[in-house]
């Protein structure tokens, strides 16, 4: 072979490449376009059986989960109790501090019993270390229908944990335990005693289970001390009471 026909077979073989690395690079620039035109796509459905979302240190910040995959209370990153998964056997969104604290949550019971359902409804938000201070719920059973919200204050200075200890219980503690250690309190400190560990319902307004618009204000010890009440068919009402419950004024007279 001559050396004219060397540099002939070396010209046509750059040729093929040289169309091959072209073939490659508008491809690569087509690939290039359609990733970044093609607009966002979002899956139309997610199925789960619970979903957390966590911060960065792994910490949660919220859990969605059904019935089968229950999201227990926790304080300073412990389990407050060890039983509490069996009472959440329904659907719930749980929502935390994002430092290992339950903060609230809405949840979703129903229950069939021999008279008709058992329902409920409500969304909770939390104290700082302590219970519910915010109770926004519905609950319907044989015997009427109760709806309304409820404020409720906790003695400051006195944490949630402080007053379980003040019991002898420690997290991972049951709800036989609970009841156990409420028994032990004398009776005449056992109001007091209660204040401490689940507060005072200062505030409550809702609709009773005869069917009553009410409003009702209570004092530190969680004793009703005004009352308005609007009846579903009847006249209206103001009451304010003492200590022991007796109107000391009443509208209409």
């Amino acid at each position: 072979m001559t050396p004219s026909s060397d540099n002939d077979a070396l010209q046509r073989r750059v040729t093929r490449l040289t169309g091959l690395v072209g073939v490659l690079a508008i491809l690569w620039i087509a690939t290039v376009l359609w990733v970044v035109f093609r607009g966002a796509t979002i899956p139309s459905t997610i199925a789960v059986e619970r979903l957390e979302i966590r911060e960065p240190d792994g910490h949660l910040a919220f859990a969605l989960a059904n019935s089968a995959r229950p999201t227990v209370g926790t304080m300073d990153g412990e389990v407050i109790m060890a039983d509490q998964a069996e009472d959440r056997r329904f659907p719930h969104f749980i929502f935390f501090d994002g430092k290992g604290d339950e903060v609230g949550g809405m949840m979703m019971r129903e229950s069939a019993g021999e008279d008709g359902p058992n329902i409920a409804r409500f969304m909770t938000f939390d104290g700082y270390q302590h219970q519910e201070t915010v109770v926004l719920g519905y609950t319907h059973d044989p015997n009427g229908t109760v709806t309304g919200l409820r404020v409720i204050d906790h003695l400051s200075g006195v944490s949630l944990l402080e007053a379980l200890a003040k019991l002898g219980l420690e997290p991972g503690f049951t709800r036989d335990d609970a009841a156990a250690a409420i028994e032990t309190i004398p009776a005449e400190e056992r109001q007091a005693r209660m204040r401490e560990l689940t507060g005072s319902t200062r505030v409550v307004v809702g609709s009773r289970r005869d069917s009553a618009a009410v409003l009702e204000l209570n004092d530190g010890n969680g004793r009703p001390r005004i009352v308005l009440e609007v009846p579903a068919d009847g006249q209206p009402s103001i009451r304010v009471l003492d200590v022991n419950g007796e109107a000391v004024l009443r509208l209409p007279r």
